[in-house]
């Protein structure tokens, strides 16, 4: 059996795709081995997968000494798919140029130190992991493109590239980053036109990478990174590039035939055999279906939500309670958990669902699923055929909200709107439109083929020799 690694670092919903990779892998003789963050390793062992768990105590360690001006790195250097850039910043965008000026001396150092010690932890373990499996290839995530692709050409692996966020991906529509200011919804980059703001932000972040590169492989291998690594860089695409996520519903790639890049569509987790709804959870949801009542589905994921803005959401929802006796709303994840720590009155019409559940069963019991708009979540409750409403809070999130608007299959709502939320959903559960055209996209999702698609294109890869012209492209040797 030959042995692939995943590096992937992110929450639960980006493992899962790799979960339901893993068990169709199996199948043509590919094990795979993660590598990812240690709260991860439970759930990945549970399926019968190997995991392993990249040190990241200095980061946590200069998180704690400078918040603030670590969680602004974070944002540059976790979307390293240089393509575009993605972030969420706490300023307003025409202010944004000129706090970044005063980062600046920091932002080199920090992210220069940030990128060194990732690539060192990355490429000892990795190198630890190719003797010890003979590893033929890894699947890296979005979060670490850059850093990873690096880690594989030094050691002479083959790699593949998986981006999980659309907004990542320049269309003819949507052509430039989306950038999310004050937690609103995504302006593209030319929200700055008519005013020099933008080129001084791609012109610094370009210097920045630049000047972080040159020097990150220095302690392992005789190679430094060629300029051409920099060439074009608001289009940089480092392939080969899976994007995991349906054209149906997002913005569709204009891809060359020289290329190495492929639209997969959305990888789904099936649920084993013996997976179902606790009796708890689904006596509350026949009482309600008894009664004619709308089962709604309440979750943000693991987003981790300020503890005053949980108590704010479940206040708002036994208020939405009180006033539609129509309702029964099952409120999960994160917030759920908070609320069960609180001694507070939770209406008879309210479950709090602390424990996780298997979504592809549950959203089909649902008439409206509202969410953070993660890829997992969003996608499920699609070929679940349940109506959406987005509540965004970080990453692809916002991007992801609005195309589902645009799309007809729901609608999205800012979480400091909260105060809207009866309203919205009033207006999607009384809307037939949303319900007939999300189960005309379900029917379309169903019938992509993602796993068949993706299987070619790693055979296609694993036998190509694209590879091996990647160390003189974009490495050289140290004089």
């Amino acid at each position: 059996m030959k042995n692939f690694l995943v590096y992937v670092m992110g929450t639960r919903g980006d493992i899962q795709p790799f979960i339901g990779l893993g068990y169709f892998l199996k199948k043509k003789n590919i094990n795979l081995i993660f590598l990812t963050l240690s709260e991860h390793k439970d759930f990945i062992v549970k399926h019968g997968f190997e995991s392993y768990t990249l040190n990241l105590k200095f980061l946590r360690e200069k998180k704690k000494k400078n918040k603030e001006e670590i969680e602004l790195i974070d944002n540059i250097i976790n979307f390293n798919d240089n393509r575009t850039v993605f972030f969420r910043i706490t300023q307003e965008s025409h202010h944004f140029a000129v706090s970044m000026q005063s980062h600046l001396k920091n932002l080199y150092h920090n992210v220069g130190n940030y990128t060194k010690k990732m690539f060192k932890n990355s490429v000892h373990i990795i190198d630890f992991l190719k003797k010890k499996y003979n590893l033929e290839m890894i699947l890296i995530h979005n979060h670490d493109f850059n850093i990873v692709s690096l880690v594989a050409m030094v050691l002479k692996i083959k790699f593949i590239n998986f981006c999980f966020f659309p907004n990542l991906v320049p269309t003819d529509k949507y052509p430039h980053p989306f950038v999310c200011c004050n937690d609103s919804l995504p302006y593209p980059w030319n929200f700055l036109n008519n005013s020099k703001t933008w080129s001084y932000i791609y012109n610094l972040f370009s210097l920045a990478f630049n000047s972080t590169y040159q020097n990150i492989i220095e302690n392992k291998t005789e190679f430094t990174i060629k300029p051409t690594f920099f060439e074009n860089f608001n289009n940089f695409k480092l392939e080969p590039v899976v994007n995991v996520f349906s054209t149906h519903i997002f913005p569709k790639l204009k891809i060359s035939k020289k290329s190495h890049i492929l639209e997969t569509g959305f990888l789904f987790m099936k649920s084993k055999k013996n997976s179902k709804i606790d009796s708890n959870t689904l006596k509350f949801i026949n009482s309600g279906k008894r009664k004619n009542q709308s089962i709604i589905f309440f979750g943000l994921g693991s987003m981790m939500v300020p503890k005053k803005k949980c108590i704010e959401i479940f206040e708002e929802l036994c208020e939405i309670l009180e006033h539609n006796q129509n309702f029964k709303i099952i409120l999960a994840n994160y917030i759920a958990k908070e609320i069960s720590k609180m001694e507070k009155n939770i209406p008879d019409n309210l479950l709090l669902l602390t424990h996780g559940l298997p979504y592809n069963i549950l959203f089909k019991k649902m008439d409206l699923v509202i969410c953070h708009g993660g890829m997992g979540t969003l996608s499920t409750a699609i070929i679940c055929k349940a109506p959406l409403l987005i509540i965004p809070i970080s990453y692809d999130q916002y991007f992801n909200g609005m195309i589902i608007k645009e799309k007809k299959i729901g609608d999205y709502l800012l979480i400091e709107d909260i105060y809207k939320l009866n309203f919205k959903i009033l207006d999607i559960i009384k809307n037939k439109k949303i319900k007939k055209k999300i189960e005309k996209t379900a029917e379309l999702i169903k019938n992509e083929k993602s796993y068949e698609k993706l299987w070619k294109f790693i055979k296609k890869m694993n036998s190509s020799t694209y590879y091996d012209n990647l160390q003189d492209k974009y490495l050289q040797k140290k004089k």
